[in-house]
């Protein structure tokens, strides 16, 4: 997701999702996969594709970010920000130790910001 292209960040605990001018609530991926407890958050990233391709994931709604590399070089990355659907299929194929209970809380954070009960932060 394009910095420009955020209008609000909604907190919610220690959750943090980014809604565009289109005011849709999105996760970052690596966030997702702390949560899910990867032990390298980034191999969440070969779930998304596969799902994508698979045509499992709408890849409408997945927004990629430009491909980014450190300071000191490697290789470039995609970085996607999830909308409450996709979080929530990625949740649930993740099959980690903590997918389950963490679809209870995906869904309790997705419906506080979809309602607007917490107070965004510009």
């Amino acid at each position: 997701m394009n910095e420009a292209n955020i209008s609000k960040v909604i907190t919610i605990g220690n959750w943090s999702l980014h809604a565009e001018v289109d005011d849709t609530p999105r996760v970052r991926d690596l966030d997702l996969a702390e949560r899910l407890g990867y032990e390298r958050p980034r191999k969440i990233r070969d779930l998304i594709a596969r799902l994508t391709v698979d045509g499992k994931l709408n890849d409408s709604a997945v927004r990629p970010t430009v491909g980014q590399t450190s300071a000191e070089g490697g290789r470039p990355a995609t970085e996607y920000w999830l909308t409450e659907e996709q979080a929530l299929f990625v949740t649930a194929k993740s099959e980690t130790p903590k997918a389950n209970a963490m679809l209870g809380e995906v869904i309790r954070v997705f419906t506080l910001a979809r309602r607007g009960l917490l107070p965004s932060q510009q």
